[in-house]
């Protein structure tokens, strides 16, 4: 993994928000570049600055530091908008965010976003060594067409033996096939590895397979999860990092102190800033995407806390680093994918259009604390609907559908009194999850 060059600094803007940026002429003009390409390419962004008065100022960092945040809601109804007119042509993959519904968020990718993209997948496959002599496994429950990206960023890097797993009950049955497959690298979801973890660590010790690299993905890896990776599979921890709407963003190194991140691919702006030390600030993160070209956005809202540093990384490495604190917003995670509070709200509201308040109860299903229930706690008045309610979750939810089916999820309604669920310590969400 080569060193970057390019010099960093925290830049403090007139709205008290805090960007990482680099003071070189290469990366100002990689903005300015952006910026002139929003101004063709999206009138939504166009229209802002116009309305600013800031499209004509030469500084490329005056105009970003004048765009306000940029909301889902934003990218729902205008950005999608914008990237279908700019695709008009070329050929292009729609992928839909997790847990999404009614108000899905959609995002557009031509070729040139997935070649840029890749170029990003194949740097973090690059830092933990991946080359010829490697064996990938992906292991998910859903389908093949995310995992193949990271197939085909693996095959660049000289790989020849790149497997999908396809997760399924019973799981030792499924997970013995590693004891064939032999992999090398191994690439998984920390929920589900929760899951399967012992029958993975049978497979591979039955067979005297070692690992050289365990990556995960798409949430937090619990501390317990990660002992056993430690203690039993005994081998390094990878982290991988982005979203969907701002793609791949980076990953981890071996000291696993942060996602290492190129600041010419995206920039992040922490909005309620708190300094930490002279390196490092903590608070909301905005995204900023410079390699993405379709649909592009500027100070986005990922709905994380984050803490995002400059200080040199042990492993000599001189990108910057992002680090996950927290969630911002009333979501939770199953099986890597997000699901909101609104958005079961707004679901529910489509077959009892009188539903006013409602609490969200996660915990494991009881003798089991590999699967996850979600409990609803709804008025006592709407239990006539209780059929309709479940035909919602079980039919009418993108992806919560399909872990339903697998059995990774379950649900239950439970119906109160109005009084209890309308006391003012309520809270919407509460995640009781171990």
């Amino acid at each position: 993994m080569k060193k970057q060059n390019l010099q960093t600094l925290f830049h403090r803007d007139a709205f008290g928000r805090v960007s990482l940026v680099s003071n070189s002429k290469e990366w100002r003009s990689i903005l300015s570049n952006k910026l002139d390409h929003l101004r063709s390419a999206s009138p939504f962004y166009d229209g802002i600055m116009k309305r600013l008065g800031i499209d004509k100022i030469p500084d490329p960092m005056e105009i970003f530091d004048h765009i306000p945040p940029t909301t889902k809601k934003d990218y729902r109804e205008f950005l999608q908008l914008d990237a279908l007119s700019y695709a008009d042509g070329d050929l292009f993959t729609a992928e839909y965010s997790s847990g999404s519904t009614s108000e899905c968020v959609l995002r557009i990718c031509t070729h040139k976003d997935d070649m840029g993209e890749l170029l990003v997948t194949e740097n973090v496959f690059g830092r933990l060594g991946m080359g010829p002599d490697d064996c990938f496994v992906c292991v998910e429950v859903g389908s093949l067409s995310i995992h193949d990206f990271y197939i085909r960023a693996a095959r660049n890097l000289g790989v020849k033996h790149n497997y999908f797993l396809h997760l399924t009950k019973p799981y030792e049955k499924c997970i013995s096939s590693l004891s064939s497959i032999k992999p090398s690298i191994l690439l998984i979801i920390p929920s589900l590895f929760s899951k399967c973890h012992d029958q993975i660590v049978k497979a591979l010790r039955e067979a005297n397979i070692q690992l050289k690299a365990f990556i995960y993905m798409g949430e937090a890896m619990p501390e317990s999860l990660a002992e056993i990776v430690k203690e039993k599979l005994n081998c390094p921890i990878y982290s991988f990092y982005g979203t969907t709407e701002t793609g791949g963003i980076g990953g981890s190194c071996i000291y696993n102190n942060g996602n290492h991140f190129d600041l010419k691919n995206q920039f992040f702006t922490i909005e309620n800033p708190v300094q930490l030390d002279e390196y490092t600030w903590e608070g909301e993160a905005l995204v900023t995407s410079l390699n993405i070209y379709t649909q592009p956005v500027i100070k986005y809202r990922i709905g994380d806390v984050v803490r995002l540093t400059n200080k040199p990384c042990d492993c000599g490495e001189l990108t910057p680093r992002i680090s996950i604190v927290s969630r911002t917003v009333e979501e939770f995670v199953v099986a890597a994918e997000k699901f909101s509070y609104s958005m079961f709200f707004e679901s529910f509201k489509e077959v009892v259009p009188a539903l006013d308040i409602m609490s969200i109860h996660i915990s494991n299903v009881p003798g089991n604390d590999k699967d996850t229930l979600l409990n609803f706690l709804l008025p006592l008045e709407y239990e006539k609907y209780s059929d309709q309610i479940l035909d919602v979750l079980e039919n009418k939810i993108f992806e919560l559908d399909t872990m339903h089916r697998f059995g990774l999820v379950e649900f239950k309604l439970i119906f109160q009194d109005r009084e209890s669920l309308s006391k003012k310590k309520t809270k919407k969400l509460i995640d009781l999850r171990e």
